[in-house]
Protein backbone atom coordinates (compact mmCIF):
# COMPACT_ATOMS: atom_id res chain seq x y z
CA UNK A 1 0.00 0.00 0.00
CA UNK A 2 1.38 3.32 -1.06
CA UNK A 3 1.23 5.23 2.25
CA UNK A 4 3.15 2.43 4.00
CA UNK A 5 5.92 2.90 1.43
CA UNK A 6 6.16 6.69 1.48
CA UNK A 7 9.65 8.14 1.59
CA UNK A 8 10.47 9.47 5.03
CA UNK A 9 13.45 10.39 7.15
CA UNK A 10 14.54 6.98 8.44
CA UNK A 11 16.73 8.55 11.12
CA UNK A 12 13.70 10.44 12.50
CA UNK A 13 12.29 7.03 13.39
CA UNK A 14 8.69 6.18 14.15
CA UNK A 15 6.29 6.71 17.01
CA UNK A 16 3.62 4.12 17.72
CA UNK A 17 0.57 5.01 19.80
CA UNK A 18 -1.37 1.98 21.05
CA UNK A 19 -5.10 2.41 21.73
CA UNK A 20 -7.72 -0.18 22.69
CA UNK A 21 -9.62 -1.57 19.71
CA UNK A 22 -12.12 -4.44 19.70
CA UNK A 23 -10.58 -6.00 22.80
CA UNK A 24 -7.07 -5.75 21.36
CA UNK A 25 -4.74 -2.94 20.36
CA UNK A 26 -4.81 -0.51 17.46
CA UNK A 27 -1.25 0.59 16.67
CA UNK A 28 -1.09 4.06 15.08
CA UNK A 29 2.21 4.66 13.27
CA UNK A 30 3.63 8.19 13.02
CA UNK A 31 6.66 9.11 10.84
CA UNK A 32 8.77 10.69 13.62
CA UNK A 33 9.62 9.20 17.01
CA UNK A 34 9.42 12.68 18.58
CA UNK A 35 6.20 13.85 16.91
CA UNK A 36 4.03 16.03 19.13
CA UNK A 37 0.25 15.94 19.57
CA UNK A 38 0.01 19.28 17.73
CA UNK A 39 1.74 17.76 14.69
CA UNK A 40 -0.61 14.78 14.45
CA UNK A 41 -2.99 16.29 11.88
CA UNK A 42 -3.32 13.65 9.16
CA UNK A 43 -4.83 10.26 9.96
CA UNK A 44 -1.88 7.88 10.33
CA UNK A 45 -1.34 4.39 9.06
CA UNK A 46 -2.24 1.82 11.70
CA UNK A 47 -2.17 -1.91 12.23
CA UNK A 48 -3.62 -4.67 14.38
CA UNK A 49 -2.43 -8.20 14.92
CA UNK A 50 -4.43 -11.30 15.71
CA UNK A 51 -4.26 -15.05 15.16
CA UNK A 52 -0.76 -14.96 13.65
CA UNK A 53 -1.59 -12.18 11.18
CA UNK A 54 -1.00 -8.44 10.92
CA UNK A 55 -3.61 -6.22 9.25
CA UNK A 56 -2.27 -2.95 7.83
CA UNK A 57 -4.73 -0.07 7.44
CA UNK A 58 -4.09 3.03 5.36
CA UNK A 59 -6.40 5.99 4.79
CA UNK A 60 -6.15 7.20 1.21
CA UNK A 61 -5.73 10.97 1.26
CA UNK A 62 -8.21 12.97 -0.87
CA UNK A 63 -10.04 9.80 -1.98
CA UNK A 64 -13.19 10.06 0.16
CA UNK A 65 -13.11 6.26 0.23
CA UNK A 66 -12.68 3.75 2.98
CA UNK A 67 -9.20 2.93 4.08
CA UNK A 68 -7.27 0.17 2.38
CA UNK A 69 -6.51 -2.98 4.35
CA UNK A 70 -3.91 -5.66 3.67
CA UNK A 71 -3.46 -8.68 5.94
CA UNK A 72 -0.31 -10.81 5.97
CA UNK A 73 0.90 -13.63 8.17
CA UNK A 74 3.58 -12.97 10.75
CA UNK A 75 5.59 -15.77 9.12
CA UNK A 76 5.50 -13.86 5.80
CA UNK A 77 6.85 -10.76 7.59
CA UNK A 78 9.61 -12.78 9.24
CA UNK A 79 10.55 -14.38 5.93
CA UNK A 80 10.71 -10.94 4.29
CA UNK A 81 12.80 -9.42 7.11
CA UNK A 82 15.23 -12.33 7.16
CA UNK A 83 15.65 -12.58 3.37
CA UNK A 84 18.69 -10.30 3.21
CA UNK A 85 21.26 -8.83 5.56
CA UNK A 86 20.14 -5.33 4.49
CA UNK A 87 16.58 -6.02 5.66
CA UNK A 88 17.82 -7.42 8.97
CA UNK A 89 19.87 -4.24 9.42
CA UNK A 90 16.82 -2.08 8.62
CA UNK A 91 14.75 -3.86 11.27
CA UNK A 92 17.48 -3.48 13.90
CA UNK A 93 17.85 0.21 12.98
CA UNK A 94 14.09 0.75 13.26
CA UNK A 95 14.02 -0.63 16.80
CA UNK A 96 16.61 1.92 17.97
CA UNK A 97 14.57 4.77 16.44
CA UNK A 98 11.18 3.83 17.84
CA UNK A 99 9.02 5.40 20.55
CA UNK A 100 5.99 3.47 21.82
CA UNK A 101 3.20 5.16 23.79
CA UNK A 102 0.61 2.79 25.26
CA UNK A 103 -2.79 4.42 25.91
CA UNK A 104 -4.67 1.23 26.82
Amino acid sequence: MQRWQEVSDVDAGRQIDIYPHAGQGRYLVWPDQRITAAEKNLAPNWFTWHSGHVSYHSFIVHSFRREMVKTVSIQTLLNWANATSNRRHQVRHLVTHLTVKDHR
